[in-house]
């Protein structure tokens, strides 16, 4: 079977039905509005969660006082820690920096809660968040433990996996 290679006049007499674009009216002009409305609840949810992400990294000490405890010659350097006491835990969290040249792995962030003359409360360690610690790089860490009322301030220090210190 062949197919005519000629098209018969009648087709194209008229408009092609599938070739009609629909007239519609003109949109309202408040609905012009809305989409000049995205950019800018866009930027308002971009600024409230950058508000939230703040409240989040803000270091609080609520009521607790950072003691320090750092030696001279230390391997490892408390950078910030702040703590947060909420449904009976505290939460310390900061930043440790490598301070030698060589790399250190396993370095735990020990934590301890003081009464006001000084002695320990409680005690409790974490693994800061990178396994490996170049030379005069950073890393974040966070401790959770029970909290104890007493506890009127705090002392951060390092050490390696279940090893010696290193501050």
């Amino acid at each position: 079977m062949n197919a005519p290679l000629r098209i018969d006049e009648d087709f194209l007499a008229g408009p092609l039905p599938y070739l009609e674009v629909p007239q519609h009216s003109a949109r309202p002009a408040r609905r012009r509005a809305y989409p000049a409305l995205v950019p800018l609840v866009l930027l308002l949810a971009t600024a409230a969660a950058a508000a939230a992400s703040y409240h989040i990294v803000t270091l609080r000490n609520d009521g607790l006082r950072l003691e320090q405890s750092a030696a001279p010659g230390a391997s490892v350097r408390l950078d910030g820690a702040g703590v947060e006491r909420s449904f009976g835990f505290a939460t310390v969290t900061g930043s440790a920096t490598n301070v030698g040249a060589l790399p250190l792995e396993d370095v735990e962030a020990v934590v301890e809660l003081l009464d006001a003359s000084g002695r320990t409360l409680r005690l409790e360690a974490g693994l800061i968040a990178y396994s490996r610690l170049e030379g005069g790089a950073e890393s974040p860490f966070t401790v959770t433990m029970p909290d104890e009322p007493r506890a009127v301030s705090y002392r951060v220090h390092f050490r390696k996996l279940l090893g010696d210190r290193l501050d």
